[in-house]
């Protein structure tokens, strides 16, 4: 490969012809893919990431799982690499979306209910709180617990 001198696109490139996927390895292990349709997809020993291409209408930016629906919890977003959780973490067994801090879980939507729990982890009522909570209607307080 001489670079991109004379390069042309309709004749020169990286990729495959046949509807296969181009796949990238290293220690002779997937570790890259663009599947047939366009996906960016990154696998790994526990779970992928895959990056939709925009084929369809509402299809999704990113699949955290290939399958199944007990995968282990997982961050989605977390705050800086020296910490790790905190965030926003999934768990695909309970479809709970947590919001954390140091001091572990502190929000939790519950998908399947609607449910949320406010220093709850599994919310029983549409809003489940623990502590206080005061509800204001503009700048008049209208109730306080």
């Amino acid at each position: 490969m001489d670079g991109n001198t004379a390069f042309n696109p309709a004749n020169d490139f990286i990729g495959t012809t046949d509807h296969q996927s181009l796949n990238f390895k290293t220690n002779n292990t997937n570790r890259l893919a663009i599947n047939n349709i366009g996906d960016i997809v990154i696998p790994s020993a526990q779970q992928t990431l895959q990056f939709a291409a925009t084929t369809t209408s509402n299809r999704p930016m990113m699949q955290m799982f290939t399958s199944d629906t007990s995968n282990r919890d997982r961050m989605i977003v977390a705050h800086l690499p020296g910490f790790p959780n905190w965030g926003i973490e999934y768990c695909d067994t309970n479809d709970v979306i947590y919001l954390r801090s140091f001091f572990g879980r502190k929000f939790g939507f519950e998908l399947i209910s609607g449910h949320m729990g406010i220093g709850v982890e599994n919310p029983a009522f549409p809003l489940d709180a623990v502590g206080r909570i005061r509800l204001l209607s503009g700048t008049i307080t209208v109730f306080v617990l």
